[in-house]
């Protein structure tokens, strides 16, 4: 019985160790931070990445330097691309991070870099649009084309438009400006990175990282710390520009809504005086019709001539008046509007006829 035993464990073993050979890793990989403009002499930092072996001292970042790493990524022992290469720097005080990959070719060769480069403020961004504004945009600093002049073939140069193409164009300069220069930086190439502003505060320590990993689990990744990261200033008395607080998305306080209460009716006395003096006017009303001459001896032979229309004419107009009452008592404006849409048309189409027959009277003499 322990025969067995003893070879399922000497498989397991052999299994693990092939897995612990296929595994992705790295080697030759290389780390150096050169500075701008620095002279033979001063060669800047280099130092030697080994896989699973962080660096003992910290590698500090200038505002003017350029951070290189270098390796061959493997898997196992075979030189290969994988499927992500990916070089994380942390911030781990603030919990910030960002990733910078790889541009791995497929014989695994594999490099970034990153810029420890200052944004520059809205100030400085002003100013160096205006200059370059000025200096491209100015027909007074550029010769005419007859001056333009080859020195060896005596032909005229083509490569320069005229002063007046220069001002047609200054919209153009000025969206190109914007869109493909927002910092007013010189170009870099594809692996340059440049960290985030919130990186480059002061004594800020960063945790970086080398991740590698591929499709399927038989092949484990790799995800080790390299070194640690100091950014630092060329000149400490110089403030970063300031930032803004990024969105965050998450529970916003609770809104309670407050709604209206229902409309109330107002006290009844209020009604009743407004009521009264409706009425009042009605005395008037007839006043003023019998000073004009109103003919009501004329309703019989109207209703006589045209009855329906005069019947239906009278009815509409009162009926609308008492949806109105309806609508200030009870009734609400959905239930309001139907019912006012149906005495209108009643009341244009028996209208018509009705105030034709009183015209006809009129134009006969009979009031």
């Amino acid at each position: 019985m322990r025969l067995p035993q003893t070879l399922l464990l000497l498989v397991s073993a052999l299994g693990s160790t092939v897995s612990a050979a296929s595994s992705w890793t790295f080697a030759d990989g290389s780390l150096s931070v050169t500075s701008k403009g620095a002279g033979s002499k001063d060669g800047g930092v280099k130092e030697k990445l080994v896989p699973s072996q962080q660096l003992s001292n910290a590698v500090s970042l200038g505002s003017a330097d350029t951070l290189k790493i270098t390796l061959t990524i493997q898997e196992g022992k075979t030189a290969k691309r994988p499927h992500q290469a990916f070089l994380l720097v942390q911030d781990q005080d603030r919990r910030l991070d960002v990733s910078y990959p790889f541009s791995v070719k497929e014989s695994g060769k594999a490099v970034v870099s990153l810029v420890s480069r200052v944004p520059l403020d809205t100030k400085e961004k002003g100013r160096r649009r205006e200059n370059m504004k000025a200096t491209m945009c100015d027909s007074q600093s550029i010769p005419p084309n007859d001056s333009m002049v080859d020195t060896q073939t005596s032909t005229p140069s083509h490569y320069f438009p005229n002063p007046r193409t220069y001002r047609c164009l200054e919209p153009i300069y000025l969206l190109l400006d914007v869109l493909l220069t927002p910092n007013l930086l010189p170009p870099r190439s594809q692996t340059q990175r440049d960290l985030p502003a919130q990186f480059l505060a002061p004594n800020t320590s960063l945790t970086t990282s080398i991740i590698l990993a591929s499709f399927g689990a038989s092949t484990p990744g790799y995800n080790q710390a390299a070194f640690t990261l100091q950014p630092t200033a060329s000149d400490p008395s110089t403030p970063f520009p300031a930032t803004e607080t990024p969105l965050r998305y998450g529970k916003l306080p609770e809104i309670h809504h407050i709604f209206r209460s229902d409309p109330k009716s107002p006290p009844v006395i209020i009604s009743l005086v407004f009521f009264g003096g409706v009425l009042a006017t009605i005395p008037f009303l007839v006043a003023v019709w019998l000073y004009l001459g109103a003919n009501i001896s004329a309703l019989p032979s109207a209703l006589s001539v045209s009855p329906v229309s005069h019947t239906l004419f009278v009815s509409s107009v009162a009926g609308i008046e008492f949806v109105f009452f309806l609508y200030y008592t009870s009734w609400n404006l959905f239930q309001t509007l139907p019912a006012l849409g149906v005495l209108g048309v009643i009341a244009f189409l028996s209208g018509s006829r009705a105030l034709g027959e009183v015209q006809e009277r009129r134009l006969g003499g009979t009031r």
